[in-house]
């Protein structure tokens, strides 16, 4: 017998209009229906249709010629209802203008994840107020336990119990028991049609990212009786808006906390933070986890390799908290700078085959590979005769299978460094430059940054290489100390000139110290940087570091 399926289209931009109007016709602010957006009928379409393009670039999706979004996220009913309450304002032409200010102020911030997630959670706030209502009618509850029951993280769990069949999760503990059958009876029909599900998957690929985001960031999410690594396992796989949520999210936790530095997340979801973000950037990202005096960074920015034109309008940092000592990464590690002496690096693979390279660099305590095979890239620089680096790899341990089997595009894309290296990592071995400074370790760590900040500038045909002061800083050098200190020395030596808002690499200072663009990017960069590093080792800058470690 034959059947027909039909599947319910998203709402077009003109429908998502009028279901806007329809549900702030039945609207109460302050008490009283509100009509502003029928009164002022232009100002109101003005700030509607400036929301929603936002919220489609927060999302990367472009509008049709005929003014719609064909998109899942905003053609679905609960988002528009969402976006719909935070329209009810008073005044909508001065609420643009506010909107609009501060998001022209904040957007080096990135408030992707924080737009994001403020309709998400409308959505989950809107879903609890539907069950206080309901449960209102047959419970004989407090009002202040209200308040506890079918909260965000109550409905989070419940969604994944969806996907965990043996889940067993503990009803609120502010119930009664006698009430506590009767609330898990309520409870079902709603979490089955809940907003972010759709049959037994996500209705979007957003409620899925937000969902793991929040079992990664919550610390109360194994209070209910389950694992978060069980929880972890029941989600989506890390998609395009996981590491924007995790950002905003782990600052809605500091703020609680008071802390004073944001964005605090677990080193064991630091490899899914990477691959979400390299999802939603088409090539253009790279990573950085650099150390500070007080903790160590995790940056995700855009890479300013590539031909496109850097922004810093989509950095996302994080401080990472230390627990097991180690970082394991499972995706390819290529345009990343790992210099840490807090954590050893595991770098492993579901197939048995890492992936290294192009313009890799790791300094590290400890490192190890998981592997039989070792694929090493490296890529063309913009001209033919540039070769740019597939990787560095530096470290005091290196553990791996001595028959691990190593593939390189040729002997200059593959550098290493540590004791007792064997077949056939010795064949990529490359001796450091000696130094006066007892410590070698903390002479690669000059070293590798010296080589970081130099490469970090662009050439010119008429000029001399040059980089934004706010890259070098906030990027490059970030909240690393000994980086801030190379970068310093070279200012103070000449090597580097500050011009407004540009760093500019000084030619008549750097040219007598045998140091160029090709020497430093090749196998032999520590001879070619030899005379500057032990200028920059013997800097006040430096070693004012070196004394405090």
């Amino acid at each position: 017998m034959p059947v027909e399926t039909a599947e319910l289209a998203p709402l077009t931009r003109i429908q998502a209009a009028e279901l806007t109007d329809l549900a702030l016709d039945a609207a109460l602010v302050d008490g009283r229906r509100y009509e502003t957006h029928r009164t002022h009928s232009q100002p109101f379409a003005d700030l509607r249709e400036w929301i929603f393009d936002d919220i489609a670039t927060a999302l990367d999706i472009d509008g049709a010629e005929d003014g719609s979004v064909a998109s899942d996220f905003l053609g679905y009913p609960p988002v528009i209802l969402a976006i719909a309450r935070r329209l009810a304002v008073e005044n909508p032409r001065a609420e643009l203008m506010r909107a609009q200010e501060a998001s022209a102020g904040s957007r080096s911030r990135v408030d992707r994840g924080i737009l994001l997630l403020s309709v998400t959670e409308t959505i989950l706030d809107r879903e609890s107020q539907k069950v206080r209502n309901q449960i209102d009618n047959f419970l004989d509850l407090p009002n202040e336990t209200f308040s506890l029951l079918y909260t965000r993280e109550e409905q989070i769990l419940r969604i994944l119990g969806k996907f965990l069949g043996n889940m067993r999760l503990e009803s609120p503990a502010v119930l009664r028991a006698a009430d506590r059958v009767a609330y898990e009876e309520h409870i079902a029909g709603f979490v089955g049609e809940h907003p972010f599900l759709s049959l037994k998957k996500y209705s979007n690929p957003v409620f899925a990212d937000y969902v793991r985001a929040y079992v990664a960031t919550a610390d109360t999410v194994e209070l209910h009786g389950v694992r978060r690594a069980d929880l972890l396992a029941a989600c989506m796989k890390p998609g395009p808006f996981f590491a924007h949520f995790c950002h905003a999210l782990a600052n809605q936790v500091s703020v609680e906390r008071r802390e004073s530095y944001d964005f605090i997340i677990r080193e064991s979801i630091i490899d899914d933070l990477i691959k979400s973000y390299a999802a939603g950037s088409r090539g253009n990202d790279a990573f950085s986890i650099l150390d500070s005096p007080t903790h160590t960074s995790l940056v995700l920015h855009p890479f300013e390799g590539t031909a496109k034109q850097l922004s810093l309008s989509d950095v996302l940092e994080f401080r990472v908290l230390e627990k097991s000592g180690a970082i394991e990464l499972t995706t390819s590690v290529s345009r990343c700078w790992i210099i840490t002496r807090r954590f050893g690096v595991i770098l492993s693979s579901v197939t048995d085959t890492v992936e290294i390279g192009p313009h890799c660099t790791i300094l590290s305590e400890m490192l190890e590979v998981r592997a039989r095979t070792v694929n090493v890239s490296s890529s063309r620089g913009v001209h033919d005769d540039e070769t740019a680096s597939g990787a560095l790899l530096m470290t005091k341990e290196f553990v791996a299978d001595q028959a691990t089997k190593i593939t390189t595009r040729s002997d200059q894309s593959l550098v290493i460094n540590w004791p007792n290296a064997w077949h056939p990592w010795k064949t990529y071995f490359s001796k450091l430059p000696q130094t006066s400074h007892k410590s070698e370790a903390l002479s690669a760590e000059v070293l590798i940054g010296l080589r970081r900040i130099l490469l970090s500038f662009k050439g010119g045909a008429a000029q001399d290489p040059s980089q934004h002061k706010e890259m070098i800083d906030n990027i490059v050098v970030g909240k690393n100390a000994m980086l801030g200190a190379i970068r310093d020395s070279l200012i103070r030596l000449g090597a580097v000139k500050v011009d407004g808002k540009m760093f500019r690499l000084q030619a008549s200072v750097l040219s007598p110290l045998g140091v160029n663009y090709v020497g430093t990017k090749g196998k032999d960069f520590a001879t070619s940087l030899g005379p500057l590093h032990r200028l920059v080792m013997e800097s006040e800058e430096v070693k004012r570091v070196c004394e405090d470690d």
